[in-house]
């Protein structure tokens, strides 16, 4: 988990490089004398930015597959060693395949938190770095936006709640 984890981290951030490398490539078409082995850099930079980026994200990606299969196969076998180990009179109430579905179930819950953990953990980060670009590049009016943002996930999350008190009871 912990390297599905580092390896997306650091896609997002060489991601982030792409904007800085597209502006100055920008500037440098707009200079009259052309230095070509300036364009050449920026252009070159841009090619590694984006195959590490591709790569970066298959790996992530490949390793929380591959964390998923792990943990599946775990799940499956702790939930065949729990029906096995059952006395004959639980299994006389509650009938084997109804067990298994349950515990199966507890098992698809598992298998859904290993997937969407990197995603709670990454973006924060992320929030964070892009805010940090922002105001570098434009200054501090690019706060207004994130506490806009914040003010109007509170508004939501008091309303959903008014709503669901109000319609359920």
């Amino acid at each position: 988990l912990k390297w599905s984890l580092l390896y997306m981290s650091v896609a997002s951030l060489i991601e982030l490089l792409n904007p800085y490398l597209i502006k100055n490539m920008i500037e440098w078409i707009s200079k009259d004398d052309y230095d070509w082995q300036e364009g050449f850099g920026y252009a070159a930079g841009l090619g590694v930015v984006t195959g590490l980026k591709i790569y970066l994200f298959r790996r992530g990606g490949f390793l929380i597959g591959q964390n998923q299969v792990n943990s599946q196969a775990i799940v499956n076998h702790v939930v065949m060693n729990k029906v096995i180990k059952m006395s004959s009179s639980a299994l006389g109430i509650v009938e084997l395949g109804s067990i298994t579905s349950l515990l199966s179930g507890d098992g698809m819950q598992l298998l859904v938190f290993n997937f969407y953990i990197n995603t709670l953990i990454m973006v924060p980060f992320l929030v964070v770095c892009i805010t940090a670009i922002l105001v570098y590049e434009f200054g501090f009016i690019c706060l207004v936006t994130p506490f806009v943002f914040m003010i109007l996930i509170f508004v939501q999350y008091k309303g959903s709640q008014w709503c669901m008190k109000y319609v359920f009871g």
